[in-house]
């Protein structure tokens, strides 16, 4: 249960005075007579924790059919204490950067109930958290979302505040570094098998009919995903460029399963960073091949295209204003 603390913190906030617009009123069960009132953002991640009473999802691949249905039904109770969650730390980013420095203690609580809780789904239920991309929502609303505010903010700190900015972020990204690792060995305690055994660079698919254990597999590669995300934050909020760390938990990821984009895609922009541009092509063309390709991989490969052009376009002017030929150029 959403621990009584992380509302208590979210009602003092709130009651120092905040506008009716884009308001949501959260039923608190402990104290009925009193809703929490929120201020929600347009662009609130939202866990659709209605979806399990529904016959189709808003997801773009599938729709729910009867078994899918009834397994987020059987989730609702801890969903609606997730959405909660999230309102709560959401009212908490509104504080801005300092602010959410300054009383990050106020979110532990909160954030520990949501780690409890994607530990508790992946435990029982791993068709469900597949179905519905559980982890990656966890995953924004425990740590993408605070990281990207966190980093946007950098041009309009103070250069007295910036440096509480960076040793909070980094305090999530070790902090994320942990939780991810110990949920792979969980995965693997829970459902008894090695990562490393379906570990290959030969790009071959694990074998087929490993039942939960294939399920495990799709999940520890996304948190491997994350866990390469979080290093390569940690290289670019601390101005350092060693992006081996992120590139080895990328490689594990793609290694488990090469027929995901996602991976991949994640390899193309740290071979942007490093600018080896070829690298870059080839792995965005890989992830666009993909069972799943991403329509970022594709735009971003297209504006790498289109910046060579731009240079060809530019030395070609060069050759024909100063009457020089290609043989020259070479």
């Amino acid at each position: 249960m959403l621990p009584q603390g992380s509302i208590t913190h979210l009602q003092k906030d709130l009651g120092r005075g905040q506008g009716t617009e884009n308001q949501k009123t959260l039923f608190d069960h402990q104290n009925p007579s009193k809703p929490i009132i929120v201020q929600t953002s347009p662009t609130k991640v939202d866990l659709r924790m209605e979806r399990g009473m529904k016959e189709t999802s808003s997801r773009n691949t599938m729709t729910y059919d009867s078994n899918e249905a009834a397994r987020a039904a059987r989730h609702r109770s801890l969903l609606q204490e997730v959405d909660r969650a999230d309102v709560i730390l959401q009212a908490h980013m509104l504080k801005g950067p300092v602010g959410l420095a300054d009383h990050w203690s106020d979110v532990t609580d909160t954030r520990t109930f949501l780690q409890n809780a994607l530990q508790r789904l992946l435990m029982s239920d791993l068709k469900y958290c597949q179905a519905d991309n559980i982890e990656h929502q966890f995953w924004k609303i425990l740590y993408y979302n605070f990281i990207e505010i966190l980093r946007k903010s950098f041009p309009q700190l103070s250069a007295e505040d910036k440096p509480k900015i960076i040793n909070l972020i980094n305090i999530i990204i070790e902090e994320g570094n942990t939780f991810f690792e110990n949920l792979v060995q969980m995965l693997e305690k829970a459902y008894k098998f090695n990562v490393d055994d379906y570990l290959n660079d030969s790009h071959a698919l694990p074998p087929k009919g490993l039942g939960y254990v294939g399920l495990a597999l799709i999940s520890v590669q996304k948190l491997y995903v994350y866990l390469g995300d979080l290093a390569r934050y940690k290289e670019q909020v601390n101005e350092t460029n060693n992006y081996a760390k992120s590139k080895l938990w990328y490689t594990k990821a793609q290694q488990i399963n090469p027929k995901n984009g996602r991976p991949y895609n994640q390899l193309a922009i740290l071979a942007i960073y490093a600018r080896r541009k070829l690298d870059a092509v080839y792995y965005y063309m890989r992830s666009l091949m993909s069972s799943n390709p991403l329509q970022s991989a594709r735009e971003s490969l297209q504006s790498l295209f289109d910046e060579n052009r731009k240079k060809i376009s530019h030395c070609l002017q060069h050759i024909h204003l100063h009457g020089l030929t290609l043989e020259y150029l070479i």
